[in-house]
């Protein structure tokens, strides 16, 4: 899959390079040089910067003089993500020149590891920026202008709404239809949803409980996930337990047009115990 790495955000890249180097680093700030920062315990840090190919066919790193941290520099070819980590921290310039990254020839301190799996740096960035998306004015209270938005938005700020969002689980509240399901199934070959509004794939926010007008809010405490066709059967007019069998007949039909697609899916287990059944 050809990419324009120009038009990849510096913050994804990195992010899928430290995903790469270590599952537990979390993104810390921006360093001296425009290197980025992460730590995973506080104390021991990395430090990450990508460069794109100049005109003279070169890869161009200066590197700070630090102690006690592992560096790591981040070179893009046409079709791969080479990861470079420095061992012995320097005060200097780095060039990689591209007949040396494709021959993995480079300096000793300096080891390769080569992804190339493009797509997914495209759908990382695209859902980056979906998330993101989903903080509006009518939900975060300091975005609010009007009295509509506020009103509505209860979320503090940009920041807790992502938090919770993260840690939400990634299926359908009510009807428990995961969201990797909807992805894979909408993903297939599906002449009706390219003609219609392509919504479906990913999990919608939903206030649970919308009267009276005064609970009808969004917050950590009356949202959560489910999937487009709940949201539109609910609507705001139905209270969770009355919405509770018509939500089994929507597991039920996940069910069945699941399970006549050429995908494996595993059970989808309709949530009957759910706390969610008694909020009012």
């Amino acid at each position: 899959m050809e990419l324009d790495f120009k038009n990849i955000k510096n913050k994804t890249i990195v992010e899928i390079a430290m995903n790469t180097i270590n599952n537990n680093a979390s993104f810390r700030e921006v360093s001296e040089l425009d290197w980025i920062k992460y730590s995973e315990n506080q104390k021991d840090y990395y430090y990450l910067k990508s460069a794109i190919k100049t005109q003279k066919n070169t890869f161009n790193f200066s590197i700070p003089e630090q102690t006690n941290n592992i560096y790591y520099c981040i070179c893009l070819s046409e079709n791969k993500l080479h990861v470079f980590k420095i061992s012995t921290p320097f005060n200097k310039k780095i060039v990689i020149t591209e007949e040396e990254l494709e021959s993995n020839s480079v300096n000793e301190r300096i080891c390769v590891i080569e992804i190339d799996n493009l797509e997914y740096w495209e759908i990382l960035q695209n859902n980056d920026d979906r998330i993101e998306n989903l903080a509006t004015k009518s939900r975060i209270e300091n975005f609010a202008k009007n009295e509509k938005d506020k009103q509505t938005a209860k979320f503090k700020s940009k920041e807790e709404f992502l938090e919770w969002y993260k840690k939400q689980p990634k299926k359908c509240c009510y009807c428990g239809v995961k969201e990797e399901y909807l992805k894979k199934y909408f993903n297939q070959e599906n002449e009706q949803y390219k003609e219609a509004r392509q919504r479906g794939q990913y999990l919608e926010i939903e206030r649970i409980v919308t009267a009276p007008k005064t609970k009808n809010i969004y917050s950590k405490e009356n949202c959560a996930l489910v999937c487009y066709i709940c949201n539109n059967a609910k609507s705001d007019f139905l209270s969770p337990i009355n919405f509770k069998p018509i939500a089994k007949g929507i597991n039920e039909f996940w069910k069945k047009i699941l399970k006549k697609s050429d995908l494996k899916y595993k059970k989808i287990v309709f949530p009957e115990k759910s706390k969610i059944w008694d909020k009012k």
